[in-house]
C-alpha cells in the first residue's frame, strides 16, 4: 500500500450510540496516519461529522491530525445496507487524494459521480459499527479489503480482517476461536485494544505505598458515585489524597467543588485530556468497567472495577475471572431511584468491598507488583499499531 493510498473508515457516532466507536478509529487511524497514508472517515450524517472534529481536537491535542470526512448520501446509522450501491460506487471509483499537509479536517458529500481515469488498487475499508449484515459485509468485500471491529459475535464475520479485543479468560479461548471461522485473519484479545498514543510503551514504577486514589465513573457519573465513595473513603480516616475524574456531562459539579475546598485531600479533575499523566501520578485507581480498565492495565495501575450499566458487567467480571482487576459489584444495588443513594442502607456489594481492597494493598507492595504484572500481561497498549500493520498488510499478500 503506497503513500497515496486512502484507507477508508466508516463508522458513526451520535447520542443513541454515543462515541465509542469513533474514538476506537481515530485512534486506529492515527496509528495509519503516522506510516503516510491518508484517511477517510465515512459517515452517515453531520452529527457524526462534527462529532469526529470535536474528537480530534480532545482526544488528540497538541498532535497534528487531519484527515477527509465523507458524510454518505444515502446513509442511515442504524440501516447500513441503504448505503450498500453508493458506497460500493466510491470504493471502486474513489476520487479523493488531498494533502494532509495543505487541508485540515473537512467535510465532502459523497456523490456518485464515477468519472476517474486512473487505475487504482483495491481500496481498504475498516468498518466499526453494530449494525452491519451479512450482505452488506458480502457488497463491500467484492470491491475493497474488508476490516471489521466487532464487539457482539452477531455472526460468523466473512471478511479479510476481524478484531475482537475483549478480554478473553483461557476458560474462554477455544469459544471465541469458534466465533470466527470465516474471517481470512483475526486479531483476538485485549493486545488489540486500539488505545490512544499517551498510553503506548508506558510502565508506571510502583510507589512503596499508595498515597494518591483515583475515582473515575465515567463522562457523566449519573449515580454520583464519585462523591459518595470519596465520603466513606474520608470516614476510613486513611491517609491519602484522593483524585476525582469528571467529564463535561456531570450534573453536580458544585457539590464536588464543595467538597474539594472542605476536604483538602479531595482533588477534582474536569474534562482531562492527558489522563495517562495523572493516572500515573496516581498509585491505585477506582474504575468503572470500560475503556478505562484496558487504560489502567496499559499503565499498571492496580485498580478495582465496578458496574452501573448491564453492558459493563461480562466486561467486569471477565477482568476479575483474569485476575487482572477484581469487581465491587453494580452501585445500583445501592440506589433508592435512578439519581440518589440512601447512605443509610448502603449493601456490602461495592463499597466495603473497594475499602478492604484498598486497604489490603495500601502497604502491601508485593501484592500490588504482582497485579501489575496480571494487568500488563493484557495489554501494552500498542493495539492500534498492531491493528494498522494487519490493516496494511491486506494489501500487501
Amino acid at each position: 500500500m503506497g503513500t497515496d493510498s486512502i484507507v477508508y473508515f466508516r463508522t458513526d457516532g451520535n447520542s443513541k450510540i454515543a462515541t465509542g466507536h469513533l474514538v476506537r478509529c481515530l485512534c486506529i487511524a492515527q496509528a495509519v496516519e503516522k506510516l503516510g497514508q491518508q484517511i477517510c472517515f465515512l459517515v452517515s450524517d453531520k452529527t457524526s461529522s462534527q462529532l469526529l472534529k470535536e474528537l480530534s481536537h480532545t482526544l488528540f491535542d497538541g498532535v497534528t491530525f487531519s484527515f477527509e470526512i465523507k458524510i454518505l448520501q444515502n446513509a442511515v446509522y442504524d440501516n447500513l445496507e441503504m448505503e450498500m450501491q453508493e458506497l460500493q460506487d466510491l470504493l471502486r471509483n474513489p476520487k479523493s487524494s488531498f494533502d494532509r499537509k495543505k487541508y485540515p479536517v473537512n467535510d465532502i458529500v459523497a456523490t456518485k459521480d464515477t468519472e476517474f481515469s486512473q487505475v487504482i488498487p483495491k481500496p481498504t475499508i475498516f468498518v466499526d459499527s453494530y449494525y452491519v449484515t451479512q450482505d452488506y459485509l458480502q457488497a463491500l468485500k467484492s470491491v475493497a479489503y474488508v476490516a471489521y471491529m466487532d464487539d457482539l459475535r452477531a455472526f460468523d464475520y466473512n471478511v479479510d480482517l476481524v478484531i475482537n479485543y475483549d478480554v478473553i479468560p483461557l476458560t474462554k479461548e477455544k469459544e471465541y476461536k469458534k466465533a470466527y471461522t470465516k474471517a481470512k485473519k483475526c486479531l483476538l484479545g485485549a493486545q488489540y485494544t486500539p488505545l490512544r498514543e499517551q498510553f503506548q510503551n508506558q510502565k508506571v514504577i510502583l510507589r512503596d505505598k499508595i498515597q494518591n486514589v483515583l475515582i473515575t465513573a465515567g463522562g457523566s457519573d449519573p449515580y454520583h458515585f464519585s462523591e459518595s465513595l470519596s465520603s466513606f473513603l474520608l470516614e476510613e480516616y486513611l491517609d491519602i489524597h484522593i483524585h476525582i475524574v469528571v467529564g463535561k456531562l456531570y450534573d453536580n459539579v458544585s457539590t464536588l467543588e464543595a467538597l474539594t475546598k472542605e476536604h483538602s485531600r479531595i482533588h477534582l479533575h474536569q474534562n482531562v485530556k492527558d489522563m495517562a499523566s495523572l493516572m500515573k501520578k496516581c498509585d491505585y485507581a477506582v474504575s468503572a468497567a470500560g475503556t478505562t480498565l484496558y487504560e489502567l492495565c496499559a499503565l499498571g495501575i492496580p485498580a478495582i472495577s465496578f458496574t452501573f450499566a448491564d453492558n459493563q458487567m461480562i466486561m467486569a467480571k471477565t477482568f476479575e475471572e483474569t485476575g487482572a482487576v477484581p469487581y465491587a459489584g453494580d452501585i445500583r444495588n445501592t440506589c433508592v431511584s435512578d439519581s440518589a443513594f440512601d447512605t443509610n442502607a448502603v449493601t456490602e456489594n461495592v463499597y466495603t468491598n473497594i475499602i478492604k481492597h484498598l486497604k489490603s494493598m495500601l502497604q502491601n507492595y508485593p501484592k500490588r507488583i504482582e497485579q501489575q504484572q496480571i494487568m500488563q500481561q493484557q495489554t501494552d497498549g500498542n493495539g492500534a499499531t498492531k491493528i494498522v500493520q494487519a490493516i496494511l498488510d491486506l494489501s500487501n499478500r
